[in-house]
């Protein structure tokens, strides 16, 4: 059952405490007294040593009595096994008894010894999370609304909502790759009488003795450093034998993390995964009174290898749920052998390696504890240090002999110690309870507990930030502090967006931090936008992603998915201002692309996360499916007309005969340019009719920039008038009022073009004339994606909205479906081709320019300096062909 969440309060009841020190020590004194005594006087050989003088004279095989440590044993546990009162002693955990065979400085496995938690359960299974209440629609919009009102307080509820997504699209889910691996499913355990040859993924012949060293010291220099829980003697390759027979359950962890998600090492991955399973599913059953066991667990729970039934291409929060329960296995058998214990004793200079190794096989429950829990919203499990303990660097001794850079493991130990301490403490007081949260929403009180801990944590920074540790654990510790970081501010972030829900009684879809500065608590909201950033930054640009951080624990990535989340969260409510959220954009990109780049393997890890965050954003970059912002055209209003070519415009024009020929435009016309940017199709009747022929014009966009660049254009005329509107619904416009109805290729950006094209049906007078526009070769369109395909063929191509309309007959079925009949439709077909200084100083420039930047979203530097290169290219083979960009286009001219 969860604890409650004070590191100070711990299910006491649940675990077996020790009798008091002082009583324990005199009876165990007493105890190896006797013991000591029955040897002297019985041996007839070295004292301790067997054959016994009793032995001999029943000719019998002498076997001394095993060690009792790590618990009480089941009475009537093994069929035929009793034993007296007298056999009731229990040995400190602290003072090991050497036994025959055992290996210097390390804790020997006991294959004799059961446990009490044979019959003991492991408490209530992992919840599920949540899902959505709201079926998906596929509507950006209403995603957008999901996305500000839904809670975001760990990387589970990041995880969600990329889940929300990823429903949305169902093959995301599907196993396209059948696991590889050995057919045998190897159930047999390592028989320690008989040494490696019964080690399955060996006599398997998935591994060899040679390749698994090798594997063991890939993990030392690779995996280790970022949590150095593993036994450091294990690493001596020339005594893999010895620890294959005496530590196989640390062993196996070991090659289960240092081959995954490297498809080379597959088979030798399965076979140490399968034999993994097996050994837990054991440890479930009967417990264990190894450390090893608890390492193991933990080692796996850190870097949570993908189970082997399970092939799926996005990453969906499973390997944190599997995480959480390997912890909580980890948790009993700590207790099972007291190792909550060894935290009381004191410091003593020169204690045995082993006491420090339990030392830190507890610290590092307790460590993956707190941090498993945080990010599943969880109550914790295993007691926090008490206030009278404080463990140092000094109580590590064997991880001081382990250097890193110009520092030790112990000293980063420590400071992993300290910031989970922070973290335990900051969940405990803000994120303890749904009730208390919400409570603490409304009153407000947060805003002291957040500057109390962002000044401890800012100690915390001033006092680890300035050691020697190698680069990339450097940045691991960076990471740790900007989450934690921005777990904490992020608490104000969500309860302004909880007020602002509450108040509106909806589900909010417009900007919501339209007032950001004038909120009482905007400090904490701008730290938390400021960490999410500084998470990504840290990846992009401090952490190699196939040398470094392939190899970083599960949590990282997951720090680094939540702050991405955030980040758009942030963007949706209106936070993050539309001039700065193209930079985020690009950093996610960035962030995406490095993802990617961590594994080779479809399924790895980084390549699932990628997968998931990319069709989240891709999704979400836009207010409606794939539509350019306003705040793109708002950029491209100034210069429309020179950086399209003109090519919007000449189409048009050559089209006014066959307008002129169909209902002619005069002077009483009464002319809607809909959707028109600048007032393109208004320029066309300006320069081809006369001045006293023009008709009367209005001029609509829902782009204010766009509106105000045509009123810029258009001073002198007064006939011709420009105001925002949505073409989907033109508020204010009269049914029956135009005679002429231009739509001059902006079906593209409507949300819903029979909508749209409905909404000119009924503004037309009966007789009116509707011309609808639309590109059947989109010519700087299919040279943009070539030359992507020249920088980055993996990547996918730009996607154009609604793409549906360069194919024959969809324009017509749109025009149909809003009301038009088809018996007074005429299409028009004509080309153009944009040459010499419309090309040059416009469409290269816009295929250059930042207009075009998400045709580079995901590059670096590098293929940032290739893209210009692949446009010379492009246009070279283009003109070649045609002369310059050749286009093609669509008129339609429907009469009511």
């Amino acid at each position: 059952m969860p604890r409650s969440p004070s590191p100070l309060l711990s299910v006491f009841e649940n675990h077996p405490t020790h009798d008091d020190a002082a009583d324990g020590t005199r009876d165990r004194e007493e105890g190896f007294e006797s013991l000591r005594e029955l040897q002297i006087s019985d041996s007839s050989g070295v004292p301790g040593d067997p054959p016994c003088r009793r032995c001999i004279e029943k000719n019998q095989e002498c076997i001394l009595a095993t060690s009792r440590r790590g618990g009480r044993r089941i009475k009537g546990q093994r069929l035929g096994y009793s034993r007296s009162a007298n056999d009731s002693h229990q040995a400190s955990p602290s003072r090991p008894i050497n036994r025959m065979h055992s290996v210097p400085a390390q804790e020997p496995r006991e294959p004799d010894q059961h446990s009490e938690w044979l019959s003991s359960n492991l408490g209530s299974p992992l919840d599920q999370q949540s899902e959505d209440d709201e079926e998906p629609t596929g509507d950006a919009v209403r995603l957008k609304g999901h996305f500000t009102s839904s809670d975001l307080l760990n990387p589970s509820d990041a995880l969600d909502l990329l889940a929300h997504v990823a429903d949305m699209e169902p093959e995301g889910h599907a196993q396209t790759q059948d696991a590889e691996g050995d057919p045998e499913n190897s159930t047999r355990m390592a028989n320690t009488s008989q040494g490696v040859c019964d080690y399955p993924p060996v006599t398997s012949g998935a591994l060899t003795l040679s390749e698994a060293s090798f594997l063991i010291e890939h993990y030392r220099d690779n995996f280790h450093i970022f949590f150095p829980i593993a036994y450091s003697a294990v690493f001596d390759s020339s005594r893999i034998l010895e620890f294959i027979e005496h530590e196989p359950y640390l062993i196996t962890a070991i090659l289960t993390v240092a081959t995954k998600d490297d498809p080379s090492w597959s088979r030798a991955h399965n076979a140490c995964a399968r034999h993994m399973e097996t050994q837990i599913s054991k440890l479930i059953y009967t417990g264990s009174t190894t450390v090893g066991a608890v390492e193991a667990l933990l080692i796996l729970a850190e870097w949570a290898p993908q189970p082997l039934e399970e092939n799926l291409m996005i990453g969906c929060g499973k390997e944190d749920q599997g995480s959480w329960m390997l912890v909580g296995v980890a948790i009993r058998l700590a207790y099972l052998q007291n190792l909550e214990q060894t935290g009381l004793v004191q410091r003593v200079e020169g204690a045995p390696d082993h006491l420090s190794r339990k030392r830190i096989a507890w610290a590092a429950c307790y460590m993956s504890d707190r941090q498993v829990s945080i990010r599943l919203g969880k109550g914790f499990w295993s007691r926090g240090p008490g206030p009278s303990v404080n463990l140092r660097a000094a109580d590590f001794p064997y991880l001081q002999t382990q250097k890193l850079g110009n520092d030790n493991l112990a000293l980063l130990f420590q400071a992993h110690l300290e910031i989970t301490q922070l973290f335990s403490n900051a969940h405990d007081i803000l994120y303890s309870s749904t009730s208390h949260r919400e409570q603490l929403y409304i009153g407000g009180e947060y805003v002291r507990y957040i500057d109390d801990f962002s000044s401890v944590l800012r100690k915390w920074k001033l006092s680890w930030g300035g050691l020697s540790f190698i680069p990339r654990v450097k940045a691991s510790l960076m990471l740790s502090y900007d989450f934690l970081r921005l777990y904490i501010n992020a608490f104000a972030f969500q309860a302004n967006l909880n007020r602002i829900v509450r108040r509106s009684k909806k589900r909010p879809s417009g900007p919501l931090f339209s007032e950001l500065a004038a909120a009482p608590d905007a400090r904490f909201i701008y730290e938390s936008i400021d960490a999410a950033n500084s998470i990504l930054c840290t990846l992009n640009s401090f952490i190699d992603p196939t040398e470094a951080f392939k190899y970083m624990p599960l949590k990282f990535y997951l720090y680094v998915i939540y702050a991405a989340v955030f980040l758009f969260k942030a963007i949706f409510a209106g936070a993050i201002k539309q001039s700065e959220a193209r930079g985020v954009r690009r950093a996610i990109y960035e962030t995406i692309s490095r993802l990617q780049k961590t594994s080779n393997n479809q399924q790895g890890l980084g390549q699932r996360y990628a997968s998931s965050t990319n069709q989240t954003f891709k999704m979400a970059a836009s207010q409606s499916k794939d539509l350019p912002s306003s705040s793109y055209f708002s950029a491209f209003a100034a210069n429309y007309l020179q950086q399209t070519g003109r090519s919007t415009y000449r189409v048009l024009d050559l089209a006014i005969d066959s307008i002129q020929a169909t209902k002619p435009i005069t002077k009483d016309s009464v002319v809607h340019d809909n959707a028109a940017g600048p007032g393109i199709a208004a320029l066309v009747l300006v320069d081809r009719l006369a001045a006293d022929e023009l008709p009367q014009i209005l001029v609509t966009d829902n782009v204010p920039p766009m509106v105000q660049a045509a009123k810029d254009s258009f001073t002198s005329l007064p006939r011709l008038e420009a105001k925002v509107l949505d073409s989907q619904s033109l508020e204010g416009i009269s049914d029956e009022h135009f005679t002429h109805s231009i739509l001059n290729f902006s079906v593209y950006t409507l949300a819903d073009p029979v909508k749209g094209v409905k909404e000119i049906y009924r503004t037309l007078q009966p007789g009116g004339l509707a011309v609808i526009s639309c590109w059947k070769r989109f010519g700087i369109g299919e040279l943009i994606h070539a030359a992507q395909a020249i920088v980055r063929p993996d990547l996918a191509p730009l996607k154009m909205p609604h793409p549906e309309f360069f194919e024959p007959g969809v324009l017509e079925k749109t025009t149909i479906e809003a009301g038009f009949d088809s018996s007074k439709f005429k299409l028009v077909e004509d080309s153009i081709v944009v040459s010499g200084p419309e090309l040059e100083d416009g469409l290269k420039k816009f295929m250059l320019g930042d207009l075009m930047r998400p045709a580079r979203a995901g590059y670096s530097g590098e293929e940032e300096e290739k893209w210009p290169e692949a446009v010379d290219e492009v246009l070279k083979k283009e003109v070649g062909s045609h002369g310059g960009i050749r286009f093609e286009g669509w008129v339609l001219l429907a009469q009511k």
